[in-house]
């Protein structure tokens, strides 16, 4: 089945460019009218990028520009990210069947990309993408310790999100309106995490604060908190009133992480539902700090295990963490908050280094890339076939607009 977009023949369809692609892609079938593939229907139901670029024919910077700036409602992302979790933990369960004829067959030359296709022909496995993710980037199966069981929230992180939604939002305290609705219960549990000696005024107004804001909740003069935003205002509050619980180690306000882990099983959408609020964009899902520990950790891993820095990979990688219920954002939403997969990896040391024979590995495609030199070439004895693209004149100001250029026709990247 051919697919027309980038690299398509013999349709007369225009090649897109940018994020002009459209939504809905049409695919050649050999007999019949084409079907019109629906690279967000496919991307809501959690299908690697891979498997969507090679169908809609286009490449995965471009379908992940395409999905991040023209479908960029964080529903959408939420359900992909769901959708994988769910499909990644039917994938282990099928490695955790086959453990040990995988190990049989790792010990061979096979490749853990070409395992599944071996599982699949002999009807042991019916999903090869997904269970090929977790076989790049392994991951203890799910009988291993590291799987606990999901903490139970208390009653301190409902008023630690209540309260830092309305200290956010300029919420003034109803002492009278807390005192009436909160439980002696309640009040005694939160008590708790504070000493004796704790000032009893302040412990008020964390009630009459947490309780006004679920009143507005209510009324729906509240009704959203970014992830961002939160993780500013808890820190801002810790550093204003320092450490006030008995147990430094578990400050209050709840630290985001630990707060989204308790209440939304690391979803922020689920977090905010607890409480009677809800995510209004896909920007309010993640911290800055959560793009820059998934780059860095998936650098640091595909690195160690000699797997190319595209954007592919990270797809692979992010599938990967879902089995370890990391909530890490996905290659479009990074896509959509720095605009080029170049510019991500920058952030966390650039793309790769440049190796022996001058060239580079492509940080989009992971093929070779050679570097753009301002001149002529000259013939050199010692190095016949030089791999650099030679362009512009030395006698004038013109400079590259790049400085390395990626080899591959369908992806000719070029970066500085």
């Amino acid at each position: 089945m051919a697919a027309v977009g980038m690299g398509g023949s013999g349709t007369g369809a225009s090649e897109p460019t940018g994020v002009s692609a459209l939504p809905a892609v049409q695919v050649n079938a050999c007999i019949g009218p084409a079907p019109v593939y629906d690279l967000v229907e496919e991307y809501r139901r959690g299908a690697p990028l891979r498997e969507i670029a090679f169908s809609s024919g286009l490449g995965l910077e471009i379908l992940c520009r395409e999905l991040a700036y023209r479908h960029s409602s964080g529903p959408l992302h939420l359900q992909r990210s769901k959708a994988v979790r769910r499909a990644v933990q039917k994938a282990e369960k099928s490695i955790v069947d086959n453990l040990r004829l995988i190990h049989q067959l790792r010990d061979t030359d096979i490749t853990p990309r070409e395992i599944p296709i071996v599982l699949q022909s002999l009807g042991r496995i019916e999903d090869v993408d997904y269970v090929g993710d977790l076989l790049e980037y392994p991951r203890p199966p799910s009988s291993e310790p590291y799987k606990t069981e999901r903490p139970r929230p208390t009653a301190a992180d409902r008023i630690s999100l209540l309260y830092v939604t309305g200290i956010h939002h300029g919420i003034e305290p109803d002492h009278q309106l807390a005192l009436a609705r909160i439980s002696p219960e309640t009040v005694a549990g939160f008590r708790q995490l504070f000493p004796d000696s704790f000032s009893y005024r302040r412990f008020a107004d964390f009630l009459a604060v947490a309780e006004t804001t679920a009143l507005a909740i209510r009324a729906r003069t509240v009704t959203h908190l970014s992830y961002a935003d939160y993780v500013s205002c808890a820190d801002t509050i810790r550093r204003r009133l320092g450490t006030i619980t008995v147990d430094g180690a578990a400050p209050w306000p709840v630290s985001g992480p630990d707060l989204r882990r308790r209440l939304g099983d690391t979803y922020w959408d689920d977090t905010l539902r607890s409480a009677g609020l809800k995510v209004m964009h896909s920007q309010d899902l993640f911290h800055h700090d959560d793009f820059v520990d998934a780059l860095d950790a998936f650098v640091e891993e595909a690195t160690d295990m000699e797997l190319p820095l595209t954007l592919g990979s990270y797809d692979a990688w992010y599938i990967a963490e879902q089995a370890c219920s990391q909530n890490r954002p996905s290659a479009v939403e990074v896509i959509q908050r720095f605009g080029t997969w170049e510019s991500a990896l920058k952030l966390v040391g650039g793309p790769p280094e440049e190796k022996e024979d001058g060239t580079r590995t492509c940080p989009v495609c992971g093929e070779e890339a050679w570097p753009i030199v301002l001149g002529m070439w000259f013939p050199d004895p010692d190095n016949p076939n030089p791999k650099v693209i030679h362009t512009g004149c030395v006698v004038t100001d013109e400079t590259p607009k790049h400085r390395w250029q990626c080899m591959n026709q369908s992806c000719g990247f070029g970066w500085s």
